[in-house]
């Protein structure tokens, strides 16, 4: 990447001429590159990513954004535009300066995503579908969880993983059970804005030290997928489930209801990267059906 395609995307967006001072590569990922501009106009942060290949991404991920901005609960990372020219589509946002994290900053960020899981909808889903990183993820509104998170979340990867052979018949009828239980674990409460991907390399300290959000996945969901994707890999600290707990109680026996909630995670990782992840998934179908389910 250089320096005249960046500033051809960031002119595109912004709308005037500028001078580009320097940018430095941030590193990505196997999907996009990512860079810090300086520039006249202050310090930008870009994503980059080869046009056409992996669909609207960026478009998706920046209504996300906007979702989340308009609640005023969560801080996130302030969207610029998105762009397409040279061969490449181009997210840009400000630059976020981190700095050392405040003392009760899990606390304060578990109470803001508490605020944000109290915006609610009429419908599971949202106005677009979107992506899980690069997955894409289907958002057609249903008034009911269960049939949503089974229809657009579950379904669709375990039939994607028995199509890739890392299923086999004794795992899909292990499935069929796992999948009725699922149909009748999840309490009743109306559909919460999530995040979506709530891990702890997407939660940052902005320069003032407070807690930032960045890479969602948004849509209407039941508010307790952000709890489990925050557990997926490792844990937030205690004090923010307490802070969260305090600010929006959760229903008994949230904590035994996760392992349906990473399904999705684990069966998304499976379906991505590959065998590594099989144990995972049979780990968590093991644990709530047992080894020799019959019809």
């Amino acid at each position: 990447m250089n320096s005249k395609i960046l500033q051809n995307a960031l002119e595109k967006v912004l709308g005037n001429t500028f001078q580009m001072y320097s940018f430095h590569a941030l590193g990505g990922g196997e999907y996009n590159q990512q860079y810090k501009i300086l520039s006249e106009q202050g310090l930008f942060f870009v994503k980059v990513q080869e046009a056409g290949k992996y669909g609207k991404v960026f478009e998706k991920e920046m209504l996300g954004i906007l979702a989340i901005q308009k609640t005023n609960t969560l801080s996130v990372v302030k969207p610029i535009g998105t762009s397409s020219s040279d061969g490449f589509e181009f997210l840009i946002s400000e630059f976020v300066e981190s700095s050392p994290k405040l003392a009760n900053f899990w606390s304060i960020f578990g109470s803001n995503l508490a605020k944000m899981h109290r915006v609610d909808n009429r419908y599971f889903g949202f106005n677009e579908d979107n992506y899980l990183e690069y997955t894409p993820q289907t958002n057609h509104r249903l008034a009911n969880w269960s049939q949503f998170y089974l229809k657009y979340r579950l379904f669709p990867h375990i039939r994607l993983a028995a199509e890739k052979s890392f299923l086999d018949d004794a795992m899909l009828l292990k499935f069929e059970k796992y999948c009725q239980m699922a149909e009748l674990i999840f309490p009743d409460e109306p559909p919460a804005l999530i995040h979506g991907n709530l891990t702890e390399q997407n939660v940052m300290a902005d320069a003032e030290g407070m807690p930032i959000v960045c890479n969602p996945s948004v849509y209407y969901g039941h508010r307790e997928m952000d709890l489990a994707k925050s557990k997926h890999i490792g844990s937030f600290p205690a004090e923010f489930y307490e802070a969260y707990e305090k600010e929006y109680p959760l229903q008994k026996d949230w904590e035994l209801r996760l392992d349906f909630y990473k399904m999705y995670y684990d069966l998304v990782n499976l379906n991505t990267y590959g065998s590594p992840y099989l144990p995972v998934v049979v780990q968590n179908l093991n644990k709530w059906v047992g080894e020799s389910p019959s019809r």
